[in-house]
């Protein structure tokens, strides 16, 4: 939304700048660049991440322009965002789910799902296992079928973000 518009010094004139501010969090905006337009709101770029409007590329490419490291990348992670190279702490596999009872749990949900997204209808690609309830808060229903559901890498992105944002 926008805010106002102010007079800011430049040189010997006055340039006018409009501030913004972003629809979702409240941060003021105060530079057409540190901003998306999203459906005529305004969002800064870590909501915009965060809500599944732009990808981790685009992220990285408007947002982390600063940070010059090879193969950097944006992840969101417990409702935050985190910038940086290779594999988060989270993200190496554990032992629990490179046993043999966590691999058939996959293949049983991607078998009962017929490898189909099942957000976007998508068969196919690079499909994930998604536990309806945290693998992490719920650990008896780790290989419980009915506690899967197949998701495709970008519908899974957005369901984690999702639920970022609902608490």
């Amino acid at each position: 939304m926008l805010v106002k518009t102010i007079m800011e010094p430049n040189g010997d004139t006055f340039t006018p700048i409009e501030l913004h501010r972003c629809d979702n969090c409240g941060e003021d905006l105060p530079h057409v660049a540190n901003r998306e337009v999203i459906d005529g709101k305004d969002y800064c770029g870590d909501c915009a991440f965060l809500l599944g409007m732009i990808d981790d590329k685009q992220y990285i490419k408007d947002y982390c322009y600063f940070i010059a490291l090879p193969g950097i990348r944006a992840v969101i992670h417990d409702g935050k965002i985190y910038v940086g190279q290779g594999k988060f702490e989270w993200e190496r596999t554990s032992r629990d789910r490179e046993c043999k009872s966590y691999r058939e749990w996959r293949e049983r949900v991607f078998t009962r799902d017929d490898y189909t997204c099942q957000h976007c209808g998508k068969r196919g690609g690079t499909l994930n296992a998604h536990h309806i309830k945290s693998y992490s808060k719920y650990p008896e229903l780790r290989t419980n079928t009915d506690n899967g559901i197949t998701l495709c890498y970008e519908c899974h992105k957005k369901e984690h973000a999702r639920r970022k944002t609902d608490g």
